[in-house]
């Protein structure tokens, strides 16, 4: 199926887009019209606000949908939704979702977020459509959105497409100082790397009359490329498959050379059956790993949970216990309540010194004085 992109429309597409809201009701002239006083801030709908915008949905270049918004103040919403529509051939095919979320994408940038818009209440397939996307009920003839910006809110897809997207970047931005030393990644860029360092699409200075490949500015390499390949194989089978990986990765080219013995042979041999066991590579794991590495990973059993901490704050035993050592003393036994102090002695001394206050007469040691204490239980 073709690409469709989607992008705000020009002046040059006021005739375009007239035709395919003409198809609904009205005349081309009537629609090419209003299209354009809208598009240049000439026609004011009710309480409109003169932020506006209006995309187009284009399929090999012709235009298959649109959709227009303005800020407003009806109702006290934020914004209003003027036009959408797509031709009849491509209908129930996403274009209208993709338009109406590019639309609150706008929309959440005008930090705009209450969002209504009205349908005729004879037509059921629209307000099952918008319906069908978070929109409420306000009147017979008004839908609103409370919050708009939950059209725009990242799913599975537009997740694993940021990744896809993040893995791109990053291997096209290192392509730039692989396998450079600290002191030849500041030979060719002195100021360091800030991104891509020249024109995209230019050769990397360090690349210029490469035998092998030129590489160039933004260009990803064989870890992009691979990448892709075995998440188009699980797609297509929704499944990880040896086979399918390794047919994927047979349609690899990049980076396909003697020197990468690994990638060299498995190209070779053109077998997407195949299992290196000689050194790593070939590119799919073999099944029976993979499949022990997820049972592993699934049977694991799950860690027993900790017991709650301990309170932080320290017995009064523990205290003087503490105090005692750091004044490398041996703590005394706990005096029994009516009996006096016990006496002290010292550790360094290996005949017990037992004298109490005052200086010892023997070793002339100053002594600590006494601390009798109760513990109580």
């Amino acid at each position: 199926m073709p690409t469709i992109a989607y992008r705000e429309a020009t002046v040059a597409d006021v005739g375009a887009v007239a035709r395919i809201r003409a198809a609904s009701w009205g005349t081309e002239q009537y629609w090419e019209s209003r299209i354009s006083g809208y598009m240049r801030g000439e026609l004011h709908p009710q309480h409109s606000l003169p932020p506006r915008v209006v995309f187009v949905a284009a399929e090999q270049g012709l235009l298959v949908g649109l959709i227009a918004g303005h800020l407003t103040r009806r109702f006290g919403c934020d914004g209003e939704l003027e036009w959408l529509d797509v031709i009849p051939e491509r209908r129930r095919t996403g274009i209208a979702g993709a338009l109406l979320r590019t639309l609150a994408r706008w929309f959440q940038a005008q930090r705009a977020k209450r969002i209504c818009v009205d349908v005729d209440p004879q037509n059921a397939p629209a307000r099952a459509f918008y319906r069908k996307h978070s929109a409420e009920d306000l009147n017979p003839h008004w839908l609103v959105w409370p919050d708009i910006t939950v059209l725009v809110r990242f799913t599975t897809a537009d997740r694993i497409l940021a990744c896809l997207k993040g893995i791109a970047t990053g291997d096209a931005v290192g392509k730039q100082t692989e396998t450079l030393s600290q002191e030849d990644v500041l030979r060719w860029f002195p100021r360091g790397i800030h991104g891509f360092e020249g024109p995209p699409g230019s050769v990397v200075p360090r690349y210029v009359g490469n035998a092998k490949h030129e590489w160039r500015i933004g260009e990803t390499t064989d870890d992009t490329e691979r990448t892709i390949a075995v998440a188009r194989a699980i797609i297509a089978d929704r499944n990880v498959s040896h086979v399918s990986i390794g047919r994927e990765l047979l349609r690899c080219k990049k980076c396909v050379h003697p020197g990468l013995k690994s990638l060299w042979e498995f190209h070779e041999a053109a077998d997407p059956t195949r299992i290196a066991t000689s050194h790593d590579g070939c590119g799919a794991p073999a099944p029976g790993r993979l499949r022990f590495r997820l049972t592993a990973a699934h049977t694991r059993s799950r860690p027993r949970p900790r017991p709650p901490p301990r309170s932080r704050r320290p017995s009064t035993r523990r205290l003087l216990v503490r105090f005692w050592r750091s004044r490398n003393m041996r703590p005394p036994k706990a005096s029994v309540a009516g009996r006096g102090p016990q006496r002290l002695h010292s550790r360094r001394r290996s005949t017990r010194c037992t004298t109490t206050w005052s200086a010892c007469q023997h070793c002339d040691q100053p002594k600590s004085p006494p601390l009798a204490f109760r513990i109580s239980r």
